[in-house]
């Protein structure tokens, strides 16, 4: 299945343009998607296309079959059609949950998912940069506290005991899910990542209890699209009773310099446009504000 080469990405990666032809690696993956008969859709008149995809660890944490509306282009001349195709594609999987996100400048489509009964759950600033421009010669000393790497069982129970760290994340402001619900599904995100990540991650300690930490992953797919690594940033957090002691910004400067050492050259970051404190920490380095998206939700009966 070949595609329009006029469609452009309207999803949370299309603010990538800058590395280079993004539209043109989203249509590739979309047709080699096509290729497997893997969940791809298009409207009717050829104007849009869809990527839609199984969520499998979503689904086990949270008991019913969750999706994603991966890779979504548009022609500047799009009009309507690609949501009932993708609310058809859904319903056929028997999806009871699916989310996607979208660049606040595309209003056309934003309302037409809306209207087919999609909710908005949150919407986010995106920062990305290379990480040449975010140098800082800001020592990372926090005396009485230590900055290091951390462990898997460390962090399983900081998160533990800092549940709040999520709060302001779209699961959490999705009615349908309960805040038990949403607190163990981040708490096993961030576990998962932890005990799998071979990208940078610190932590600050007080002694022999972990109460900051900062997590990244290393994004295969898009490093090879970028011809270098590239990285996003998880999480970063502190315990509530370090807050306000200008601990954040050392913990960051010191995952800065872990992406250096780990060579990685280009670094995403994702945060709501309410979250005041971690907007403020990343325009202290410099970092732009690439995309701002909104996140929408779906329930199927």
């Amino acid at each position: 299945m070949k595609f329009h080469s006029n469609l452009v990405s309207t999803d949370y990666r299309s603010y990538l343009s800058i590395l280079g032809s993004i539209d043109a690696f989203l249509l590739a993956e979309a047709e080699q998607r096509a290729a497997s008969a893997d969940g791809v859709v298009a409207s009717a008149d050829g104007q849009g296309v869809a990527t839609v995809h199984t969520l499998d660890w979503d689904s086990e944490i949270f008991g019913y079959q969750c999706s994603r509306v991966g890779a979504l282009a548009i022609s500047n001349s799009y009009h309507s059609g690609i949501v009932e195709e993708i609310d058809h594609a859904l319903t056929r999987a028997e999806t009871r949950f699916a989310d996607v996100r979208i660049g606040l400048q595309h209003e056309t489509l934003i309302q037409e998912f809306v209207d087919r009964g999609w909710r908005i759950a949150d919407q986010l600033n995106i920062y990305f940069s290379e990480l040449t421009e975010l140098l800082s010669d800001e020592q990372t000393d926090v005396h009485p506290y230590v900055i290091k790497k951390i462990s898997s069982e460390f962090a399983e129970s900081f998160f533990e005991k800092n549940p709040k760290l999520f709060y302001g994340a779209r699961i959490y402001n999705d009615p349908n899910i309960s805040a038990d619900a949403a607190e163990l599904f981040y708490t096993r995100l961030m576990e998962a990542k932890c005990l799998n990540s071979t990208g940078p991650m610190c932590g600050i300690w007080d002694k022999n209890e972990l109460v900051g930490i900062a997590i990244g992953e290393v994004d295969k797919q898009l490093s090879a699209f970028a011809n270098a690594p590239l990285a996003y940033l998880w999480l970063i957090g502190l315990s509530d009773r370090l807050r306000g002691q200008g601990l954040g910004k050392k913990l960051f400067n010191a995952f800065l310099n872990q992406c250096r050492q780990q060579g990685i050259r280009y670094l995403e970051i994702g945060t709501q446009h309410d979250n005041f404190p971690a907007n403020k920490l990343y325009a202290s380095f410099g970092l732009p504000i690439e995309s701002q998206l909104i996140t929408l939700h779906r329930w199927y009966e």
